[in-house]
């Protein structure tokens, strides 16, 4: 037993020279060895590039017709269908109608209000008027018999004030309430305007065969659409970055080619029309470049393009060069054919390249990660 744990501690004692020769023999710093290469990775090398630098956005779209979506702003039965599917109509045209029997009733009923009351205020103004020539007359009498100091003459002068403000007051009061059954009358004018849909421009007129006589239909639910198949837009159905618009870098690819794009804005009533059916409401574009081979026609579908910014002469590197320490970027250069971790800070990137602010420079090469 004392055999083995003196051979333990010989082979302890050669260990330790070992470890000493090997840390203490050598007085000058060392440099860090490079990182080894993560397994099952591969790397390759690219150049750190100047030039142009943009991030582009790609969104789904669809060619579609000039298509406007008509609807009411209540609830109702349809009374009448002026168009047939498919029919082409002219701006300002009648197209459908609801029941308007309840409205016409009560707007007759109010214009006979009005008749009533303004030919009661004639009467009664009449009366008043000779109420008031006989309280004069009174009031003349007195002054030629007592005089105009007399106790009868100041107290029918009173009458006489206290009967000219009460017809003032009842004209008044008439005005008003004649004023507000006419108001009443333009309203439900109004609503009845509003529950008969007109063309809002030249096109054919579509609607689903629920759309009937007697049909019952629910407020802002479309009823018809108008379409114009010689004015085309393309249309996709999402916001589309603001920076797209303006900029003016919005292109369409359709049918293998590449087409100018502008961008047409939503008018009040068309965003407020999407947004109180809870709709997001849909992009526009016309398209600039010409069609005189008429290729492009509604229903095609393509790709929007557009750039959401763009920055000229700057550095960049792929993002798949950079790697990162904590809160700090670095890469990999390559120089006399060592691998050299250099710190850097960065910009932009559109998700292939990120722009180098600092650390490197033009034609540098560094490692990518494939």
């Amino acid at each position: 037993m004392k055999n083995v744990r003196n051979r333990l501690f010989s082979i302890g004692i050669i260990l330790l020279m070992f470890i000493f020769a090997a840390c203490g023999g050598e007085t000058e710093k060392q440099e860090a060895p490079s990182l080894a290469e993560p397994v099952g990775v591969n790397l390759d090398t690219a150049k750190v590039v100047r030039g142009d630098l943009s991030s582009m956005q790609t969104y789904l779209g669809v060619m579609k017709a000039s298509l406007t979506e008509l609807y009411f702003d209540a609830d109702g039965t349809v009374d009448e269908i002026y168009v047939a599917q498919g029919q082409y109509v002219e701006e300002g045209d009648l197209l459908i109608g609801l029941d308007q029997t309840g409205n016409l009733a009560r707007i007759e009923q109010l214009e006979k209000s009005v008749q009533e009351k303004t030919q009661n205020g004639v009467y009664e103004d009449q009366i008043a008027d000779l109420n008031m020539q006989i309280l004069q007359l009174d009031l003349q009498g007195i002054l030629e018999r007592e005089g105009s100091g007399s106790q009868a003459y100041k107290m029918k002068s009173l009458e006489i004030e206290a009967a000219a403000l009460e017809k003032s007051q009842k004209t008044e009061l008439r005005d008003q309430e004649i004023a507000e059954l006419n108001s009443q009358i333009e309203a439900l004018r109004k609503k009845t305007e509003a529950q008969t849909l007109t063309a809002p421009h030249a096109g054919q007129v579509y609607y689903d065969d629920s759309i009937k006589n007697g049909a019952f239909v629910r407020a802002l639910k479309t009823v018809m659409t108008i379409a114009d198949p010689e004015e085309l837009k393309f249309m996709v159905s999402e916001a589309v970055d603001n920076r797209i618009m303006e900029n003016g870098s919005a292109r369409a690819w359709i049918l293998g080619k590449e087409w100018e794009l502008e961008y047409v804005p939503l008018t009040g009533d068309e965003r407020l029309s999407y947004i109180k059916r809870n709709q997001i409401p849909p992009t526009f574009f016309n398209v600039k470049t010409p069609d005189k081979d008429h290729e492009l026609y509604a229903g095609l579908s393509g790709a929007l393009l557009g750039e959401t910014w763009k920055l000229e002469d700057v550095l960049y590197v792929p993002v798949n060069a950079l790697l990162k320490d904590g809160g700090q970027n670095y890469v990999y250069v390559i120089r006399d054919g060592t691998r050299t971790r250099k710190d850097v800070k960065t910009g932009y990137t559109n998700g292939v390249n990120t722009i180098i602010t600092e650390g490197l420079e033009e034609g540098e090469i560094i490692y990518v990660k494939e």
